[in-house]
């Protein structure tokens, strides 16, 4: 995974770039802000706009930082981008979308360096923590039907989130947009930067703690119990709900005013505002939770889930739709048990078939080479060891060869993916029979594999022989 520093960031500063059919230049420096970098530095990177020919956002891409990049992050992210988050709903399109890679995608005009980065499509607005100084400044006004649909938009993200069982991880007034001209039929609230995502479903990429350099959260707006044992225990220091963050952005988005103060979070406020604030909106007095004396103690789960609170404020969402499962892909009843027992076993195949076919390539790039350089003359133990070396080293670079194509054909899906293998990251490009259902699929690699693991054993066999 190729990094960015931050004199290559300065670099990009106004440079034009061709990609994916579209014609963007990177943020320059602003004159009227001098040494104030066109980008914003955050805990996985970089995340710099490209500006359309108007000069308005068009995207943002996401660098990882140099000293922060570690293979779990570059995984994390290329689940998130798997998952195309941007495509749920609406409120949720500032999710990254794609990787990027100059190397296949083209560079900037100029640069001489190669990057890889995520990409994002730009939401229109300003962050909340940047409009509500916009508010005490007097220069925006919040009026009632603005609140109500910010607060609608940021219920209907999460809901969408909640279905597919992710926690943002990391909700507060710099990852939330709002777009005071959203005209109707537009979101004015969007949710962005998912780095600090949970997905409780995926394994060891579910979370990351704060000692391998994740984020619990914003102080704040983050459980306080959770604040807490970032501090007591960073190793299992993770985000694990956004109810909290929710509610604190709730307040917000309802009480916020010209004589609040906008660094200050809402435990921070007084009682007394809270309340008569409260009670004064029909958004208030339909969320009765937030009126608890308990607001800001309540374990998060008593806290309702983003969809009660919709429901209770009569907001529409979709209906409900269940994630494609292996009944769907198969059919239902004991049948998909069988086929998913059937699929489960087959990719477990073509692992210990790739696995083989990696070690035979070993054996016979080892014996080939031990063939070649056999007929040298014998001479000292230290040319011994020098041939010695000579051999481990093609052997090396025959199975780093060899690495690339096997893993392609062994574990290729219908998505583009980075995979560790053995130590060294490999991207897969999607594989080319899109339409083959997936066992007929698995079936092709297994018999693929099965061949060229044939031909291999055959060429140790003859070389070792020999």
């Amino acid at each position: 995974m190729l990094t960015l520093s931050q004199l290559q960031a300065k670099e990009l500063a106004g440079k034009r770039w061709h990609l994916n059919g579209e014609a963007y230049a990177f943020a320059d420096y602003d004159r009227n802000s001098p040494g104030q970098p066109p980008w914003k530095t955050g805990a996985e990177g970089i995340a710099y706009p490209l500006l359309n020919g108007d000069g308005t956002p068009g995207a943002y891409v996401k660098f990882f930082d140099e000293l922060k990049i570690s293979p779990k992050r570059v995984r994390r992210t290329q689940w998130l981008i798997d998952q195309r988050v941007d495509t749920w709903a609406d409120e949720l399109r500032g999710a990254p979308g794609t990787w990027v890679d100059t190397k296949s995608d083209g560079s900037p005009d100029g640069i001489g360096f190669e990057f890889t980065c995520s990409l994002a499509e730009a939401v229109p607005g300003r962050t909340w923590l940047e409009l509500k100084l916009d508010v005490i400044d007097g220069v925006v006004r919040l009026n009632d039907d603005l609140r109500r649909r910010c607060v609608e938009n940021l219920l209907r993200g999460l809901v969408f989130l909640e279905r597919k069982r992710l926690v943002h991880g990391d909700l507060s007034p710099n990852n939330i947009i709002v777009d005071i001209d959203a005209q109707p039929g537009n979101p004015a609230l969007y949710l962005i930067d998912f780095d600090a995502f949970l997905a409780p479903d995926t394994g060891d990429l579910a979370s990351l703690s704060a000692a391998e350099g994740g984020t619990f959260g914003t102080q704040g707006y983050c459980p306080p119990a959770l604040e807490q044992f970032a501090h007591s225990d960073p190793s299992k220091a993770a985000p694990y709900s956004d109810r909290f963050a929710r509610d604190m952005l709730l307040l917000e988005l309802i009480c916020f005013d010209f004589d609040c103060d906008f660094e200050e979070p809402p435990g921070e406020w007084s009682r007394d505002l809270l309340l008569s604030r409260l009670s004064a909106s029909s958004l208030g007095r339909n969320l009765p939770h937030l009126r608890d004396e308990r607001v800001f103690r309540i374990p998060e789960q008593e806290r309702p889930e983003a969809g009660d609170l919709s429901r209770g404020l009569g907001i529409s969402t979709p209906p409900r739709v269940k994630p494609p499962s292996v009944s769907q892909r198969y059919g239902g009843g004991e049948a998909a048990q069988l086929l998913n027992v059937v699929e489960n076993w087959l990719r477990r195949g073509i692992a210990v078939l790739w696995f083989l076919c990696q070690v035979h390539v070993l054996i016979v790039g080892f014996a080939l080479t031990g063939l070649l350089l056999d007929d040298a003359p014998a001479g000292t133990s230290i040319g011994n060891w020098l041939r010695l070396a000579t051999r481990l080293l093609i052997t090396v670079g025959v199975f780093v060869a060899a690495l690339v194509p096997l893993s392609m054909l062994a574990f290729s899906e219908r998505q583009e993916r980075v995979m560790n293998l053995v130590g060294v990251w490999v991207r897969l490009p999607p594989r080319r029979n899109q339409r083959r259902r997936e066992l007929v699929h698995l079936g092709m690699v297994i018999f693929q594999l099965s061949g060229v693991l044939t031909l291999l054993v055959t060429w140790a066999y003859v070389v070792s022989g020999s």
